[in-house]
């Protein structure tokens, strides 16, 4: 089977398997089939006083029907207000423009620009999947629907198609064709404020090259190249949201402390607004970034060794590039939201970045010391995470860390148990991801 073939099969059991939460959801609404599994997959109900305050209690209703007006909630009302009235609120500048202008052209409701997005973001992994060509099989695409937060490609949220565009810039880098990087990287940071945050990932990791390789004009050379489409998107948006009567020509930035960022000091304990989100957020924090870091590290030690010259490949490059980009939002959490890691885990999970050192890692061959060091790291994890081991809210934990173990353990493991170990895995995080989107249509589970 040639490649293009190949990544068009995959991705159409991407959409597959998001027609198979949908099935879950519509006999979860069944309320005979929802209380024989009502433990598991539980409901909520949600109340609001006077000042608008919340309370959410379990319920035991079955799950809810999908309707464009229950979908039309959390960002996914700010989204639909700016398609609908630009911005008239002040507040709804932190949110860059494309996705709500991008919706209003396609003239979908809620329900339609969401279904869109499961098929945008199987375009994404289309390109994805193109991008490993020969080293993509099965257990790549299992593992990737192993993954505890697809739901976010299911709402009215901009991921799908942010997934989209930065998936053609990495496609350009690696296929050294300037101009898809240009055409991804300028349309993505048009759709999330994580553009900022691309400036400063080229800025670390042009400096490393450049250190590498001893050479200043390298730098200033790579660098321009690199944030040209950014600073250009980011300009692009700052000029339409001032035209659209900001007060200020930098409103999208200011605009983020209505949402509760700002430059702060980390504080602890760590808070979050959802058990959903905390149990995802904490093993992969445990799992993923502090390897993540030492990697990091053990670059910038080379990179200044006088004595050795660290190989620098387009594969290599693009490895850093989503290393530095998840250890950058994490940073960016730490020190904008004062304690608080909600949205983390969608910033990480739901992107190309992630994908990407998700098959990475999976064709890498792990020697025996990085495996020992991996199953102590896990080890860890679940000490940290055993009380979360008793919740149907705290599911997440037990996908992040199983599917953890099979990406760097797999090859220890017969092909049919593997196999019959993924297809379990995948029919639960079909479970989870249909309670988590039941959640998002009570409206009761702040959704990050």
């Amino acid at each position: 089977m040639n490649n293009n073939r190949k990544a068009l099969l995959f991705s159409f059991f991407v959409v597959l398997y998001f027609a198979l939460v949908l099935c879950v959801h519509l006999l979860m609404q069944n309320n005979d089939v929802h209380y024989l599994f009502r433990k598991i997959l539980p409901t909520y109900e949600v109340s609001l006083d006077e000042s608008w305050n919340k309370t959410i209690t379990n319920s035991n209703k079955p799950f809810e029907k999908i309707t464009s007006e229950k979908m039309t909630v959390w960002d996914g009302s700010h989204y639909n207000f700016i398609k609908e009235e630009m911005y008239s609120d002040i507040k709804n500048f932190a949110y860059y423009p494309l996705f709500p202008l991008f919706w209003k052209v396609t003239g979908l409701s809620t329900l339609g620009i969401s279904l869109l997005n499961i098929f945008l973001f199987a375009l994404g992994m289309w390109v994805m999947f193109k991008i490993f060509a020969n080293n993509i099989s099965w257990k790549h695409l299992l593992l990737l629907l192993c993954v505890p937060y697809m739901v976010i490609f299911m709402m009215p949220y901009s991921e799908a198609l942010y997934f989209v565009f930065i998936a053609l810039g990495l496609y350009g880098i690696l296929k050294e064709r300037y101009w898809l990087y240009f055409l991804g990287f300028i349309l993505a940071s048009m759709i999330k404020s994580s553009s900022l945050l691309f400036v400063i990932l080229f800025l670390c990791l042009e400096g490393l090259y450049a250190l590498n390789h001893r050479s200043i004009s390298l730098f200033f050379k790579r660098f321009l190249k690199a944030i040209f489409p950014v600073i250009l998107g980011m300009f692009l948006v700052m000029l339409f949201q001032w035209i659209m009567g900001a007060p200020s020509f930098f409103q999208s930035i200011i605009s983020q402390k209505y949402w509760g960022k700002s430059l702060s000091l980390p504080q602890l304990p760590f808070s979050f607004w959802s058990n959903e989100s905390r149990s995802i957020t904490v093993p992969f924090l445990c799992l993923y970034f502090l390897p993540m870091l030492v990697v990091l590290a053990r670059e910038v030690v080379l990179a200044l060794s006088s004595k050795r010259r660290i190989a620098f490949d387009k594969w290599k490059y693009v490895r850093l590039i989503c290393i530095v980009f998840l250890v950058g939002n994490v940073f960016t959490a730490l020190f904008t939201q004062h304690g608080g890691l909600y949205s983390l885990a969608r910033y990480l999970l739901a992107t190309p970045f992630f994908v990407f050192l998700l098959f990475d890692t999976i064709n890498r061959k792990q020697n025996n010391f990085w495996q020992i060091v991996c199953l102590v790291i896990g080890v860890i994890t679940i000490i940290i995470c055993k009380d979360y081991f008793a919740k149907a809210d705290f599911f997440g934990a037990y996908l992040v860390i199983v599917t953890s173990f099979l990406v760097y353990f797999y090859r220890r493991i017969h092909t049919k148990i593997l196999y019959s170990l993924l297809a379990i895995i995948v029919l639960l995080n079909a479970c989870w991801t249909a309670y988590m989107f039941n959640c998002f249509l009570l409206n009761g589970w702040i959704f990050t």
